[in-house]
């Protein structure tokens, strides 16, 4: 008897994503971070994630930082009778280099995400599963017109990939483009939206998912330190 092998599939979604992030710099070398996002799929139709986490960030030198912050974020997936929620703890670690050449803003960033996820109830495996999952981004800024009032153009392209492979740990997780605007709001307040074509391939027989994501974004960067020390 032959067995044909399953075939890959190719799984379409559209994602609405909305975040706030927080860097309060309370002095020439530190900062608080906070970071908190809603997730949505079928557009707005259906949940899909919260994440919020906590840090603190060293400003090494003018351009260099770095942080760790941990987090937690709830995925959410509706069956036929309900909601299922699954938990996952993380913490993350990461550098960030800033460069400004003309009208242009670059931006290369590294992290390595430490992931604790919950099983479901019924899973064979009570507990935890790790994952340890690295991050690239490289970006750039570039401001269109004279006045800094008016928006710039925003685009960056990451790769994410686990360190840890098999089955159920596969090396590719996925890679994330995207291009939008950033709007200055007030001081130290600016908003950012856009589009993000998430590609992401698990498992095996492979599955790929492809996501249409909207995503806005608010970041606030107020700064505590009376002597107005800033290395960014």
């Amino acid at each position: 008897m032959q067995v044909r092998a399953q075939e890959p599939v190719t799984q379409h979604f559209s994602d609405f994503w909305i975040g706030l992030n927080v860097e309060a710099r309370v002095s020439k070398h530190w900062s608080l971070l906070s970071e908190s996002e809603l997730k949505r799929k079928e557009f707005m139709a259906e949940p899909n994630a919260i994440f919020a986490c906590l840090g603190v960030q060293y400003h090494i030198a003018k351009g260099v930082n770095a942080h760790v912050a941990i987090g937690r974020q709830w995925a959410m997936d509706s069956d036929v009778h309900s909601l299922v929620v699954v938990g996952e703890t993380r913490a993350q670690v990461q550098v960030v280099f800033h460069q400004s050449i003309g009208r242009f803003r670059f931006r290369e960033r590294l992290r390595n995400e430490f992931r604790w996820l919950d099983r479901l109830p019924h899973d064979p495996s009570p507990g935890k599963e790790f994952h340890d999952r690295v991050r690239l981004l490289l970006g750039m800024e570039f401001r269109i017109f004279d006045n800094k009032r008016l928006p710039s153009l925003v685009a960056y392209d990451e790769y994410l990939v686990e360190t840890i492979t098999g089955f159920s740990h596969p090396a590719f997780d996925q890679n994330r483009f995207f291009i939008g605007l950033r709007q200055p709001i007030a001081k130290n307040l600016t908003a950012e939206a856009g589009y993000i074509n998430v590609y992401a391939s698990s498992g095996s027989p492979s599955i790929t998912e492809l996501h249409d994501v909207l995503k806005i974004g608010v970041n606030w960067s107020p700064h505590f330190d009376k002597k107005g020390n800033s290395a960014d």
